[in-house]
């Protein structure tokens, strides 16, 4: 369905009903008590409230080409307000105004119009936790019980292999290591959300804690999250060799190898992101009272920083995925030595 759109602001007098409106930029400036526009060869949109097919509550502000253009309300859209937008459902909260801008009616198709004092995201400044809206509520417990589960989870698993009997071949150390990432990764969310919090209630206001969060977290967080994928396809490449050398597996050589490993991985892992804080810097919103942090790149530290991202997300995942692959195919070459009265086919299936 099409769209009629203009690009600039109408105010209609309540108590005046022109007859002419101008449809040129040149002659948006209209004599009320004469009906005509201010210029010597005017373009007029004719007004015949008898032929505009609009809602009864819309306002028809014209004709062109036998087709009316309507003004609708917000509750409404569509050519001629004829279909209920998504601000009917009052999707806004704390008295903000929902301004729809597609007659898709969709969750996503609308925009609010805040208060002074709130924003979109629903934290209120100067006020406390208790006085907060539901929505942080919820967030804030979200993340409590996701940072008690993932600590415990964490705690039992360094406490697993922490022991010599799991840390016999590399593999320990990788699962180790894993270990400490996790707890890691889910302590440094928990204090970058809380930081969110607590910054946009304007609680903390320290230029240090600000400049803290905006500089440091967000590069742990990435290198932590890239070292746990990387260390798990360390396993992943751990376990096929130890299929594939089946006996002439080295636990003493994988467990030196794999100590190596972890060291390059941290070390590259960090460097590779050590380009973020250096162009990240937080900047004071007046207007807004908050502190954005806001991330500035050259545009060839820009592709750098996309390839990186990229780099460390798809490798991982494919090198996870080729490893289990690599063991089910070893296994069942083996089984076909053995049974010999079953087909590779049949073995690559009970794998």
């Amino acid at each position: 369905m099409p769209d009629n759109r203009i690009a600039f602001q109408l105010t209609i007098p309540a108590r005046h009903r022109c007859r002419t409106l101008c449809n040129s930029p040149q002659q948006r400036h209209i004599d009320i008590g004469s009906s005509k526009c201010k210029s010597k060869q005017p373009e007029m949109i004719s007004i015949h409230q008898d032929k505009c097919d609009c809602s009864p509550d819309s306002v028809c502000i014209g004709i062109v080409n036998n087709r009316s253009i309507c003004l609708c309300p917000l509750t409404k859209t569509s050519p001629q307000c004829l279909l209920n937008s998504i601000c009917q459902m009052k999707p806004c909260i704390n008295g903000s105004i929902c301004v729809p801008y597609s007659e898709r009616f969709s969750f996503i198709n609308f925009t609010c119009v805040c208060q002074e004092g709130f924003y979109g995201y629903h934290i209120r400044p100067h006020v406390s936790i208790h006085g907060q809206s539901i929505y942080v509520k919820v967030s804030i417990v979200t993340i409590s019980i996701m940072f008690a589960v993932g600590l415990t989870s964490g705690i039992f698993s360094i406490l697993t292999f922490q022991s010599k009997s799991s840390r016999k071949a590399g593999c320990g150390l990788y699962l180790l290591a894993i270990s400490i990432t996790s707890i890691l990764n889910i302590i440094f969310l928990n204090i970058k959300v809380w930081f969110l919090i607590l910054s946009q209630m304007t609680i903390v206001s320290s230029e240090s804690f600000l400049l803290f969060n905006c500089i440091s977290l967000e590069f742990i967080l990435q290198s932590l999250l890239a070292m746990t994928d990387w260390f798990h396809v360390c396993v992943s490449i751990e376990r096929c060799a130890a299929v594939f050398l089946d006996v002439k597996f080295n636990l003493t050589t994988s467990k030196k190898f794999a100590k190596l490993v972890i060291l390059i991985i941290i070390s590259d892992t960090c460097i590779s992101f050590l380009h973020d804080p250096i162009y990240r810097r937080p900047i004071d919103d007046e207007e807004d009272q908050r502190t954005w942090c806001l991330l500035q790149m050259p545009s060839n530290i820009e592709t750098y920083n996309s390839f990186i991202n990229i780099f460390h997300f798809i490798v991982p995942s494919s090198l996870k995925v080729i490893p289990p692959i690599c063991i089910i195919v070893l296994i069942a070459n083996k089984h076909v030595a053995v049974k010999q009265q079953d087909t590779y086919i049949q073995h690559l299936k009970k794998q």
